[in-house]
């Protein structure tokens, strides 16, 4: 089903929100600004539906959804599910089951469910979209197309679930297409439209079967976030400490282990997958205590199939005094991300947000991270952070890499403006890239990552490794 071009009322709420993130670019408006004045963009079509403009998705250009109004669209009629995906659905409600009975704990749910795929006759290779999953599996596919100019591609999918209608945002890269098919009874649905040449409309659907009582692993209610804080595991004893090893290669693999302390005696854990000799990723979850979505990143990539050669290190907290409670700073209230030695600038006094410390490095936890990133001498480094929503673009190698982890994980690339951005972790991790790496700043957006988005994130790291370090 192709749509005719998008109407020119939303032609022009798209040129009123781009000149919104301009003026936010040049810093006429505040974040607070811009955002309120994204929200008031509204348009009531000649079908009585409201467009508004989708915050969390839009990029260079505005991504629209609608309310279609009380009746909402007649869902089609449904259509016999592939056996192969049918069995897929059995072993997922099986690893549910397994996981609500207590026998397994939810990062091994999580790495089961993970690990069920199926290619069929079409080389499509199925997996489980655990952001959409709850009481059934809902999938996704992926398959090659030719290659299409980026700016021409944009997608409008949608699928139906139990009760509620689930909007979603598919922006595939320029060799891919992905699909969204509800495992699940049909009910209503709601569009989201993007501007560009082709308008496509994902059409695939089914029901399964059968019961499950799972909710945990995977939010049933789709349009509710996944908590980003993972859930607290008591230790079988104290981390052993980095120090007992001398070299990189003796740090041995999947085992915490402390390579610090904070500024209240709080350890600071690494943890290393892959093997020895394989290109190195460090891969740091959070470094202001308020901005935590990243730990859902690294809880993932602590159990994801590694399926390319990768020597891992990830690090899920930098900060744990601030995480605590919820505050950017550590408990010295120093901005550790201003307080690294490259390029140190003294920024402000106890009390401002940016913080930077009385001195480069004053801070147990950035010295910390210095040792450790020091020792590893890693070749991909990823700081997440929230609420920009954004991927800085670059230059040479650098933006080729950058520009693919923004299209694997569907965030736009745009400049990162505001404040003072000295004594930046980010920087200083260039400074000992020594094998050709480089270093990456995710911004996510103020809202908690799904289940799908951190799962996305965490296949991008592998991906990146995979295209870009491999020998």
């Amino acid at each position: 089903m192709v749509l005719s071009p998008p109407q020119p009322e939303l032609i022009h709420l798209d040129e009123q929100y781009r000149g919104i993130c301009a003026a936010f670019d040049r810093g006429e408006l505040t974040a607070a600004e811009a955002r309120t004045r994204v929200l008031e963009l509204t348009h009531i079509d000649d079908q009585g539906r409201i467009w508004k403009v989708d915050t969390s998705k839009s990029g260079r250009h505005a991504a629209f959804r609608y309310e279609f109004g009380e009746s909402g669209h007649s869902a089609p009629p449904s259509s016999k599910i592939n056996p192969d995906l049918a069995h897929l659905d059995r072993a997922y409600r099986l690893i549910c089951k397994r996981f609500d009975d207590g026998e397994i704990t939810a990062s091994e749910a999580r790495a089961q469910v993970n690990s069920l795929v199926h290619t069929d006759e079409d080389g499509r290779i199925w997996s489980i979209d655990t952001k959409h999953s709850g009481r059934r599996a809902a999938f996704i596919f992926t398959t090659p197309e030719p290659a299409v100019d980026d700016e021409l591609l944009d997608d409008v999918d949608y699928y139906y679930d139990d009760d509620e209608p689930v909007i979603e945002r598919r922006q595939a890269p320029v060799d891919t297409r992905r699909l969204v098919t509800s495992v699940a009874a049909l009910g209503t649905a709601i569009v989201l439209i993007f501007f560009g040449v082709r308008y496509v409309i994902s059409e695939t659907w089914s029901a399964v079967s059968g019961e499950s009582n799972a909710s945990s692993i995977v939010n049933a209610d789709s349009g509710q976030p996944v908590a980003t804080v993972p859930n607290a595991v008591a230790p079988s004893g104290p981390a052993p400490k980095i120090e007992a090893y001398g070299t990189r290669d003796a740090v041995p693999f999947n085992v915490d282990i402390e390579f610090g302390r904070s500024v209240l005696d709080q350890p600071l854990i690494v943890h290393r997958r892959g093997e020895i000799g394989a290109p190195r990723a460090l891969i740091v979850g959070t470094i202001h205590g308020d901005e935590p979505a990243g730990l859902l990143v690294t809880e993932i990539l602590r159990t994801l199939n590694l399926d390319t050669p990768i020597d891992l290190w990830i690090v899920d907290n930098l900060n744990p005094d601030g995480l605590a409670v919820s505050t950017r700073q550590n408990a010295n209230k120093v901005d550790l991300n201003r307080n690294f030695p490259r390029r140190w600038e003294s920024v402000g006094t106890v009390g401002f947000w940016q913080y930077s410390g009385p001195n480069a490095a004053s801070e147990p936890e950035t010295r910390a991270m210095m040792r450790l990133g020091e020792l590893i001498n890693p070749q991909f480094t990823v700081w997440y952070h929230q609420d920009y929503f954004r991927i800085s673009p670059g230059a040479g190698r650098d933006g080729q890499i950058r520009e693919r982890y923004a299209s694997l994980v569907d965030l736009p690339l745009l400049p990162i403006s505001g404040g003072n951005y000295s004594g930046t972790a980010n920087v200083w991790a260039r400074s000992i890239d020594t094998d050709d790496g480089m270093s990456l700043t995710v911004e996510f957006g103020p809202s908690p990552l799904r289940q799908g988005e951190a799962a996305a994130n965490a296949s991008a790291v592998l991906a990146i490794m995979r295209e870009f370090f491999q020998p």
